[in-house]
């Protein structure tokens, strides 16, 4: 079954809302893997999948801004690894050092691999909002 990325917010034991992320049909599946908030939204880090064969698939990355009490979404981002040339798949590690604010921007950073090389290369990248 294709993934889907999935937010919940919750106070405490009272969930406040629950969104699917809407990825485009062109993708096998996604997942929401960091957030953070800042202010009034919510900043969601979405890595999706172009086929479900690893070998095959590039893993592509998107920011999604959502409103941080009702959940609706207020915009997003891609985020193209500026380094890479060609195809190439890219990643973010857990842990918030690799997702955060600074300033008006996110910072991203993680590791990508060109498709048709064997050999990962560390990136990072700024999405403003």
């Amino acid at each position: 079954m294709n993934q889907r990325p999935r937010v919940s917010v919750s106070d405490g034991a009272i969930e406040l809302w629950v969104k699917d992320i809407v990825i485009s049909s062109e993708y096998y599946g996604g997942r929401a893997t960091h957030c953070l908030r800042r202010g009034s939204s919510l900043y969601v880090l979405v890595q999706v999948d172009t086929q479900s064969q690893q070998s095959l698939s590039q893993t592509l990355l998107e920011v999604v801004r959502l409103n941080y009490l009702s959940g609706a979404n207020e915009g997003s981002n891609e985020v193209r690894v500026t380094e890479a040339s060609g195809a190439y798949t890219a990643w973010v590690a857990k842990g918030m050092d690799h997702f955060y604010s600074t300033g008006d921007a996110i910072v991203i950073s993680g590791k990508y691999r060109p498709l048709d090389a064997e050999e990962e290369q560390a990136f990072s990248e700024t999405v403003d909002f």
